[in-house]
């Protein structure tokens, strides 16, 4: 829909589709200008990005540890460096999650504008974290949800499995993320689909069992101070060159960043969360911040999503939409507990939601969908003011679907901080755009 209309309805000249064109051109460029300044600047060992892929198995088995013990292979067999091969491997990803995003867009699948905004690919640029394990945790998925079409059975069980385990050993967010959308994929592409919902549900569950297991494992496996100095030790042999990006460091030496928190506690995160929530910027709660921050990237993704379709194309309404994207945010409550890196969360539950859209068949897809919002209103339908609630988001989901003109020129303002909402104003796409031109 246009930005500019007659009052008749019609459109006047194409100054709206200028607009959106000039927006998501500005997006795109903000990215590139940025990514580029960020590989010229460079990440220190001791900077959270790529200490998070530092992190081995010299302490004993732990979390996150599996890239971290091949890099230490590949660095002490055959030579290589540890921040090139990170390099390689998380801008590789980045533009092949780009090129496949870019691709769903022709196909229709997804809104081209969708595809740069600040809570979707974006994200890892303007925030600064495409450095880090997310973007090939989205990978993962994506090749795990891409597997589980297989039709020999044998095949698809050993691979997405495979897949599932390998994601939870590079990052146990994937427990949380990922395995609740396998599954419920994995019954809705159960070739078995004729069976009952709760037989598919335990088919679902032995046929992740592995995956599932895994995540037991890996969340035994937590670490501890001990673990990280020795961690943090196995890497004093390497030799790493100073580079840009780091936090200030620890005093006295030791580990630094995330090889250093492999050792916290659950309590710890959740204290660290709860601290950072209280504080205030610009006389906003950070808590509230977030909170807005959420309601503006649920509304703009499934405003901007439920555009119009092609022609002979099938599209979610907004309501389906909106109840995929309240499905994953579910799965990942836990991370907002104890973990303070919204952002990443965000940028994850985004990337899950939406690959599912693109691989799972929409003739599948909405009736799951339309079956949950079912069971949902049978069980509020005595609770008037949650009804209320479910009905006025209702309405403001379609009046958002109306005005996604508006949300596409509003996500140049819409930024995603990947932990601290006080860093907000700095990390607006149009404050990057400008940065990035002017310096």
């Amino acid at each position: 829909m246009s930005l500019i209309e007659s009052q008749s309805g019609a459109v006047r000249w194409p100054v709206g589709k200028l607009v959106i064109g000039s927006t998501v051109a500005m997006l795109w460029g903000a990215m590139g200008l940025t990514l580029w300044s960020q590989i010229h600047v460079g990440y220190s060992k001791s900077s959270w990005q790529f200490s998070d892929w530092l992190i081995n198995y010299q302490g004993g088995f732990v979390r996150r540890g599996l890239l971290g013990q091949l890099l230490l292979v590949a660095n002490q067999r055959f030579g290589l460096d540890p921040y090139v091969v990170v390099l390689v491997v998380t801008l590789g990803a980045y533009v092949l999650l780009c090129a496949l995003a870019v691709i769903a867009a022709k196909k229709g699948r997804i809104p081209h504008a969708l595809v740069p905004m600040s809570f979707a690919l974006g994200f890892p640029v303007f925030s600064n974290e495409w450095f880090r394990k997310d973007v090939l945790l989205v990978l993962l998925f994506i090749l795990a949800l891409t597997s589980l079409r297989l039709e020999n059975r044998s095949l698809r069980f050993g691979l997405v499995n495979a897949v599932a385990c390998f994601a939870i050993l590079c990052h146990e967010a994937f427990v949380f993320i990922g395995l609740p959308a396998l599954i419920v994929c994995s019954m809705l592409l159960d070739p078995t689909s004729g069976n009952s919902g709760s037989f598919r549900l335990v088919q679902s569950l032995k046929f992740l069992s592995p995956a599932l297991l895994v995540g037991l494992i890996v969340f035994a496996a937590k670490g501890n101070s001990q673990t990280a100095v020795a961690i943090w030790d196995s890497w004093k042999s390497v030799s790493f060159l100073p580079r840009g990006f780091a936090p200030p460091e620890i005093s006295g030496g030791g580990p630094q960043a995330a090889i250093e928190s492999i050792g916290w506690s659950s309590y710890r995160g959740f204290e660290i969360t709860r601290g950072a929530l209280k504080t205030t910027y610009y006389g906003i709660p950070a808590i509230a911040g977030w909170a807005l921050t959420l309601t503006w990237v649920f509304f703009t993704a499934v405003a901007v999503a439920s555009r119009k379709a092609a022609q002979g194309q099938a599209k979610l309404s907004p309501q389906q939409t909106a109840c995929i994207i309240g499905l994953v945010f579910a799965g990942t409550l836990p991370l907002y507990v104890i973990g303070l890196d919204y952002g990443r969360w965000i940028f994850l539950c985004i990337g899950v939601s939406f690959s599912t859209i693109c691989l799972v068949p929409v003739g599948i897809l909405a009736p799951f969908l339309d079956r949950v919002m079912s069971n949902f209103g049978s069980r509020i339908s005595k609770r008037q003011r949650v009804t209320g609630f479910v009905s006025r988001l209702s309405t403001t989901l379609e009046w958002s679907t109306n005005k996604s003109s508006l949300f596409i020129v509003g996500s140049l303002f819409l930024a995603v901080p990947p932990a601290y909402w006080e860093a907000y104003e700095s990390l607006m796409p149009v404050t990057l755009f400008v940065r990035g031109i002017f310096g």
